[in-house]
């Protein structure tokens, strides 16, 4: 707080205030090298220079006559005691202190885009990446059948098949509700599904196999963001009971005012200003395929969800994966 009340007092902006607080809480942290982005000059550039002057004003105290009240050999061996206990993730690892902040930042994001372009490697043409939610992150299937058979149970009429409720599993509510039953209904089957989903079928879920591993490393090289017809509280829940919400720059879902999937990417791009053509939507049906087509963004089309992968190639795909590992593959191989 002194810095900043120093640089406001010599006429700095509040941003430069909160500027001086970051350096010198970093300087504050010692001992803990923590790279960030592979590069250990950051923040020990900073660090450095307010090391430098911390060497002035240590050498006008001492000639000024100024003693330490701790002889210099046992700073010393307290400084390598406390070097020693300090974790493994601290010690110039990249896995603890500034290094693992809990959110992928943009700033480490563009460390690693400027290290590529300084060592001359290829840069990816994406700006940006889209994730379908059920059916691609998280196997939703079992809280999706049970909400629609409750809701059909709760109205009085017979429920679909197996089959057929599994093919509600992607478009909106509104839609699926549409083709079963009369339009005066929809609005309360769709308050009875919200309402059954939002208490048990949440959490009658969980995600595919290496999925926070496949978020984890996307994360350092793009904003991701969720587009889902699924609706945007609820979105918000499953996202955080599964503990991925930190690895999304947006959640987006339907509402009144975006009902396909189409107006969900539509919205996610207009609020971040991205180019449609340097984006891709990761999903796994035919909505997902067509949502990209009308918005002029690329496909990613995945095999292990409730999409049928001769529907999902008829829309020919940019690339399709059959596993996690596919993804990163293509997408380090081919943007």
């Amino acid at each position: 707080m002194s810095a900043a009340a120093l640089t406001l007092a010599a006429g700095g902006s509040p941003y430069q205030a909160s500027q001086a607080i970051a350096f010198v809480i970093k300087n504050m942290l010692g001992l803990i090298c923590d790279p960030v982005a592979g590069l250990v000059e950051v923040p020990c550039v900073k660090r450095n220079a307010m090391g430098a002057s911390f060497a002035f004003i240590a050498a006008d105290m001492a000639l000024a006559g100024i003693e330490s009240k701790i002889p210099v050999d046992e700073v010393i061996d307290a400084m390598y005691q406390v070097g020693s206990s300090l974790p493994t993730a601290f010690r110039e690892t990249a896995e603890g202190g500034l290094a693992a902040t809990n959110r992928p930042s943009p700033t480490k994001r563009n460390l690693r885009r400027l290290i590529s372009r300084l060592l001359g490697e290829s840069m990816s043409s994406l700006s940006a990446i889209f994730f379908d939610l059920d059916g691609t992150l998280v196997d939703s299937s079992i809280g999706i059948h049970n909400a629609f058979s409750y809701t059909f149970d709760q109205l009085g009429v017979p429920s679909p098949d197996a089959k057929t409720i599994r093919s509600f599993m992607g478009p909106p509510l509104e839609v699926s509700f549409a083709t079963c039953l009369p339009e005066e209904e929809i609005d309360l089957a769709i308050q009875i599904y919200r309402s059954y989903y939002k208490e048990k079928g949440v959490h009658e879920a969980q995600l595919f196999p290496h999925i926070k591993e496949l978020l984890s490393e996307l994360a350092k090289d793009y904003p991701l963001y969720i587009t889902t017809t699924k609706n945007t509280p609820i979105a918000l829940t499953m996202t955080q009971n599964f503990e991925i919400d930190h690895f999304f720059d947006g959640i987006y879902g339907s509402s009144p005012q975006a009902l396909h999937k189409a107006d969900v990417i539509h919205q996610a791009l207009n609020n971040h200003q991205l180019d449609p053509e340097q984006v891709v939507i990761i999903g796994d049906t035919k909505f997902d395929m067509i949502g990209a087509q009308e918005t002029g963004i690329k496909k990613l089309a995945v095999t292990w969800g409730f999409g049928e992968e001769k529907d999902l190639m008829s829309y020919q795909p940019d690339w399709i994966a059959h596993q996690t590992e596919d993804i990163l593959n293509h997408l380090q191989k081919n943007t």
